[in-house]
């Protein structure tokens, strides 16, 4: 059914379930920030109210379906016995916390971002959140403590930079798709804005994340000639560098720096990955993991990062091993894979781009940054991906072109 034959209550129902959605996901970076200081609740708290009333409203509403995938409930359950394993160390309480939310963010997105409509006003939405934080970027004033790189203060360059990356990526999408020649060069505009201040930030996951999407999109789209696509890409990467190797900005400094190795911060993950690889490399004392929140069980006193207890590998695969033990890791691995190979195949049989854009994205950026709840848009994206049928199961009318996400932030604005 098309978004125009709506009731005006079905499509503010749209905007409000998806938005709150995407507001989960974003929240945690800007609730910090002065600016919203005048806000009278914790906005977690308040996302998590509105993500259960507006679940309640799909449960009450005409036609709801809650099925949920035996598949889902197990790899739940693997998330249990980590959460109540009784490491003497840590920030297991902090994370388990974390990890409820994530839960209810993942569940309600799983229910309610569905059908033709709400998945694309939902990449919308991101893009949206993500252009409204280059802007504040651009015209805020920094936070003095990160020595002129871009960030909002009360946050941080990493979600400055994951935020900005992120409607980069999407915007490529609309770029890559079958909208019009105008949509796609503002786009193309807003993504070069974006892509500017993410540079500014001085992160280096988003980043790299955004050179293998950029990649990955070529290889994909069926938009033109594939060695057209990638030798475009190539120019763009090419003019990219030229404009990093130039900027004199904090951020872009940074960023030379350590491709060149000239900074002292870029071998501060080698540390943390070296203590999970030794304490798995004792299955005897590994098999079982530490539970969530006890990596700084496993690591030495000059490998601890200047955060207390708060310690994490910074890597999502090897958290979820040295943390939630061997069968826990082995599942969330297997989820992942599963998950990332059903976004390729959705990509390839269906140009939904912007699932793949964004997993590959947030994938790339959970392996280097970040723990397990700081990587909400992955688990997101994944749930995401099993909530569309492929496309050879349209015969059973299931699912047509139209159903994906190709060209959703512009194409009907």
């Amino acid at each position: 059914m098309a978004e125009e034959s709506l009731s005006r209550g079905g499509r503010l129902l749209n905007h409000f379930v998806v938005a709150v959605c995407a507001f989960g996901l974003v929240v945690g970076a800007v609730k910090g920030t002065p600016y919203l200081a005048w806000v009278p609740i914790d906005l977690t708290v308040l996302c998590c109210a509105l993500l259960l009333l507006a679940l309640l409203a799909h449960a009450l509403g005409r036609g709801a379906s809650l099925r949920v995938l035996p598949g889902a409930i197990a790899l739940v359950a693997v998330l249990v016995p980590p959460a109540i394993a009784g490491n003497p160390l840590g920030y297991r309480g902090e994370k388990v916390e974390g990890l409820l939310i994530t839960l209810l963010l993942v569940s309600a997105s799983s229910f309610l971002v569905t059908g033709e409509q709400r998945r694309t006003l939902w990449v919308r939405y991101l893009a949206l959140a993500g252009l409204l934080t280059a802007v504040g970027l651009a015209v805020l004033p920094p936070d003095p403590s990160q020595y002129g790189r871009a960030v909002l203060e009360g946050s941080n360059t990493i979600a400055a930079g994951r935020q900005t990356g992120m409607a980069v990526v999407i915007l490529a999408t609309v770029v890559l798709s079958p909208a019009r020649p105008l949509a796609r060069g503002v786009a193309a505009g807003l993504a070069l804005f974006a892509g500017v201040t993410m540079l500014a930030t001085g992160s280096r996951g988003p980043l790299l994340a955004v050179v293998l999407v950029f990649v990955l999109l070529a290889l994909r789209s069926d938009r033109g000639g594939r060695a057209l696509r990638l030798t475009l890409t190539a120019g763009l990467l090419a003019a990219g560098w030229l404009f990093l190797s130039t900027d004199q900005s904090a951020g872009s400094q940074r960023i030379q720096d350590s491709i060149t190795g000239e900074a002292s911060g870029t071998a501060t993950r080698q540390p943390l990955w070296d203590a999970a690889v030794r304490y798995l490399g004792d299955p005897s004392h590994s098999l079982g993991g530490t539970g969530w929140g006890g990596f700084v069980q496993v690591m030495r006193a000059g490998e601890l990062l200047p955060t207390g207890l708060t310690q994490y590998p910074h890597n999502v695969f090897l958290e979820v091993f040295v943390e939630g033990g061997w069968i826990t890791g082995g599942a969330i691995t297997v989820f992942i894979l599963l998950s990332t190979l059903r976004l390729w195949r959705l990509a390839k049989e269906s140009a939904c781009l912007p699932l793949l854009a964004l997993g590959a994205f947030s994938l790339v950026n959970a392996s280097v940054s970040g723990d397990i709840n700081d990587n909400r848009l992955l688990w997101v994206t994944l749930a995401l991906s099993w909530t569309i049928p492929l496309l050879r199961d349209r015969s059973k009318g299931e699912i047509t072109r139209a159903n994906c996400l190709s060209a959703p932030v512009l194409q009907n604005t």
